[in-house]
């Protein structure tokens, strides 16, 4: 084994020589020489930028210089073609015609005054008018009113005499019909207690007709009843029978389970068989004459010879019979759990089918029950008519067809129908007497009401007309009111004076008396239309003014204002110009320009045009400056262009003698800085590359040193591989991982403090001292046991098969809350690994931490045990926790 590991390391580092040769003899150097190159591109690409952009600077000053000169010179211009020379002359034509202008406005504002004078003082003479009652269209009205205001009178004056006459004859017919109504409302009294006893026949064939088809539905319901019963018996013999019938296939697929399990047993046992015979030739056929033996520690004789591996054909037919027998194995399983459904199915069928017999024949008796006292109820009422109900017969005769019915082991689609006839005749019969009774009586009292009916139809017809006629006569009485009252209104809105002249009531008023009032009236309507008359024209007077008025408004507007509203905006045009030359000035040598007038006076806008010529003075001499000054800055930078230009004159196509201004100037520049720029991150990319070598190159150098070192150390291996030797070696091995593990599950339980030396001592790891386990506490010894046991089952999962179960007895009494809670905690996380931790202990505590509780108790007959429920775990722990309280409060 030794002697091909070591050919394996051969081939090894003769790769490894291979990369390193294709490396750089000292990437670092290769490093430092790529940096200089980089650091010499990088410096000619950042003056190739300086120069760029001091170019740029002075191409962009230059034309910004010139666009300055350009602007002021157009500003200066434009401000003197918007200067305006006339308008001193346009005022003072301007101003003679507003003097005009305002004389005639003032007379025609004399004449306004005047005319609003008069008219005031009429509209108040006809509002005193109005306020009298007596205005135009009071009096209009008045007028209408006293046209028909004597016939009115008269007629409300008939209507009154003739309502009286009315009244006095229906109060005559009222007595007459309630002496009629008396008379035969004791006719009626007389026939009263016949119609209560035919009231009571009626209701005693309806109770009758309903307590019958009561009777007949629970008769039908007793019959169906007993059908039910009859059929729940032969459903229960049949669950009974497939039950018997199942449980006896079970038997039979038990058997066939217990079989197919021996099958995979025989099986399992041939493959291992098979497996542990080729392992063995596999570890003999490693073994050489003169080597120790694996199993028995011997050393091989000279004439070993390893015995033939397992055939593979032969390994995988076991294989495949082992397949073979679980499968057969599975499907008797999966028969022998389907059959132990089905019986368990058969049986709750069984239980099923019993209990509905059971609640069959419970509703049987109770329906039977109901149909008897039906048949009680029936009899009871039938006393009242000419036919009584034998209950007791008809009871006898249901009880024996719901025997019959109950007790048939027929189906139910076949079964004979129950002979019910005598009880169905008898209902009927019973039924049909009643319902003649009531009738006789009925027809009785028919004729006997039919006299009292007509009698009364009179009655109420003449109580009607009476009533009609009653009616009318309170709506003609209403309607005489109204008529009244609304003359009384009528005259109540008359003028004061003309109300003089009239009775106090309205109903009394004669045709001479309103002829009077008529007359006046006119009078007065020909004085108030006079006044109207007069404040008309003085209205049309004040209408002709006021067309004056806007007639003068047109001509100021159209020979004054509009020409100082031109005048304006010629100012305001040359004002704009003003403060447009001002922004090319600087902030300390700008004016204020004067601000446009609020009103149209010609003084201050003659004030504006003066400012106006003052500023524009100035502005034109402080421009011209400006143009000069900027034009001198344009040429200055032109100058220092082509200083820089020539100090390029080295940089390959760049030809200084060009024009400098155009966009295209500096393009030999920027390429040749970018060919710098490209240089420099080409020589950085091969820095990185060198510098990335670094390591890999001294790794590979390490690991060809490494692996000639461990040349020699398989060579020594090789030979010293006898006389048991590697089995020391393998056993120390081993030791180390035991103690490693553990030493993290102590160190875990102890919260950092502990952990195993290579010696199974105990180290403190705060203080890195070794001492003897004798020194632990008796808890912390518990701990480290646990931690060793752990361990064990841990190397032993990892090597082969997982321990599936673990138990630990007592020892946790010992350990502290803290303590106690971490090993717990870790304990959780082993059995959370698929396996199963038990844990005998007498601390309430642990209940808590654990899935399951078996609580064992120690009794007079010895012990017993019993698995603790959720609650009860809850409730234990919640005890111990109350106990501790109550100890420490005392």
């Amino acid at each position: 084994m030794a002697t091909r590991q070591r050919e394996t390391l051969n081939d090894l580092l003769a790769t490894a020589r291979a990369k390193r040769n294709a490396m750089p003899e000292d990437p670092e150097q290769a490093a430092a020489e790529a940096g200089r190159a980089a650091d010499e591109a990088a410096a000619r690409a950042g003056r190739l930028t300086t120069a760029i952009d001091r170019m740029t600077a002075l191409r962009t000053e230059a034309a910004d210089a010139q666009a300055t000169a350009t602007r002021a010179t157009t500003a200066a211009h434009t401000l003197a073609a918007r200067a305006v020379t006339d308008a001193g002359t346009v005022l003072d034509a301007l101003e003679a015609v507003a003097t005009d202008i305002a004389a005639r406005r003032g007379e025609l504002e004399r004449r306004t005054r005047e005319a609003a004078d008069e008219e005031q003082e009429l509209t108040a003479a006809i509002g005193e008018a109005q306020r009298q009652g007596e205005g135009r269209d009071d009096l209009i009205k008045a007028a209408l009113i006293l046209q028909t205001f004597a016939a009115d009178a008269a007629e409300n004056r008939h209507e009154r005499d003739r309502l009286a006459a009315l009244t006095a004859e229906l109060a005559d017919e009222g007595d007459a019909i309630a002496k009629d109504e008396a008379e035969l409302k004791q006719h009626a009294e007389r026939i009263e207690p016949f119609a209560d006893q035919i009231r009571a026949a009626t209701k005693t064939s309806d109770r009758i007709r309903v307590l019958a088809a009561t009777a007949r539905t629970d008769t039908g319901l007793a019959l169906s009843a007993a059908g039910r019963v009859a059929d729940t018996a032969i459903s229960c013999d049949a669950a009974t029978g497939k039950r018997a019938s199942l449980a006896g296939d079970l038997g039979r697929l038990e058997e066939e389970a217990t079989a197919t399990e021996q099958g995979v047993t025989n099986a399992e046992a041939r493959r291992n068989f098979l497996q542990l015979r080729d392992r063995a030739a596999a570890l003999a056929a490693e073994l050489h004459p003169g080597d120790d033996c694996l199993v028995c520690r011997q050393q091989v004789p000279a004439d070993f010879e390893p015995a033939s591996a397992t055939d593979a054909a032969e390994l995988a037919a076991a294989k495949a019979e082992l397949d073979a027998a679980n499968a057969t194995h599975r499907q008797a399983r999966d028969r022998l759990a389907q059959g132990c459904a089905d019986v368990t199915s058969a049986e709750q069928a069984v239980r099923e089918r019993d209990k509905e017999h059971q609640d069959a024949q419970a509703k049987a008796q109770e329906a039977t029950a109901a149909a008897a006292a039906s048949f009680l109820a029936l009899a009871a009422l039938a006393g009242e008519t000419p036919l009584p109900f034998d209950a007791e017969a008809a009871a006898k005769a249901l009880t024996v067809a719901t025997t019959a019915v109950a007790t048939s082991t027929t189906d139910s689609a076949i079964r004979p129908a129950p002979d019910t006839a005598a009880i169905t005749d008898a209902i009927t019969a019973c039924e049909q007497a009643a319902s003649q009774h009531a009738e006789q009586l009925t027809a009785e009292g028919h004729c006997r009401t039919a006299t009292i009916k007509a009698d009364r139809k009179t009655l109420d017809e003449r109580k009607i007309s009476h009533q009609r006629t009653s009616t009318q006569a309170t709506a003609d009485a209403t309607r005489h009111t109204r008529a009244v009252a609304k003359t009384a209104t009528h005259a109540s809105t008359l003028p004061a004076r003309i109300r003089a002249l009239l009775p106090g009531e309205a109903i009394d008023v004669t045709a001479d008396q309103a002829t009077a009032a008529t007359e006046a009236v006119t009078a007065r309507r020909t004085e108030v239309e006079s006044l109207h008359t007069r404040r008309e024209t003085y209205r049309t007077e004040k209408t002709a003014i006021l067309a004056d008025q806007r007639a003068l408004d047109r001509e100021a507007d159209s020979g004054l204002e509009r020409p100082l509203n031109d005048l304006r905006g010629t100012l305001n045009t040359w004002a704009e110009a003003a403060d447009q030359a001002n922004t090319h000035l600087a902030p300390a040598d700008q004016h204020d320009t004067p601000q446009p007038p609020t009103e149209s006076r010609i003084a201050d806008i003659r004030q504006y045009a003066t400012d106006l010529t003052a500023i524009t003075t100035a502005l034109g001499d402080q421009l011209a400056q400006l143009s000069t000054l900027s034009t001198d800055r344009a040429t200055a930078a032109h100058n220092s262009l082509e200083e820089h230009a020539a100090a390029l004159a080295d940089i390959e196509a760049f030809d200084s003698a060009t024009d400098l201004t155009t966009p295209e100037a500096l393009h030999p520049l920027v390429a040749a800085r970018t060919t710098a720029a490209n240089q420099a991150d080409e020589q950085r990319r091969r820095q990185r590359e060198a510098q990335d070598l670094i390591k890999p190159a001294a790794d590979l150098t390490y690991a060809i040193n490494a692996g000639h070192a461990r040349h020699d150390a398989l060579e020594i291996l090789r030979r010293e591989l006898v006389d048991a030797k590697f089995l020391g070696h393998l056993t120390m091995l081993r030791t180390r991982a035991l103690l490693g593990v553990a030493s993290d599950l102590l160190g875990q339980m102890s919260d950092g403090r502990f952990g195993f030396a290579d010696t199974f001592e105990i180290v403190s790891r705060d203080s890195g001292v070794v001492h003897h386990p004798n020194r632990l506490s008796g808890g912390e010894k518990f701990l480290a046991s646990l931690a060793l046991a752990l361990a064990l089952a841990e190397l032993h999962a990892r090597s082969g098969p997982s321990l599936g179960s673990l138990f630990l007895d007592e020892g946790f009494a010992a350990l502290d809350t803290t303590t106690l809670d971490t090993a717990l905690e870790v304990l959780r996380a082993q059995a959370g690994n698929d396996r199963l931790v038990m844990v005998i202990s007498h601390l309430h505590a642990v209940a808590e931490a654990v899935d399951d509780v078996l609580w064992v108790e120690r009794t007079a007959t010895g012990s017993s045990a019993r698995w603790l429920t959720p609650a009860e775990r809850d409730a234990l722990v919640q005890a111990d926790v109350t106990s501790g309280l109550q100890a420490l409060a005392r």
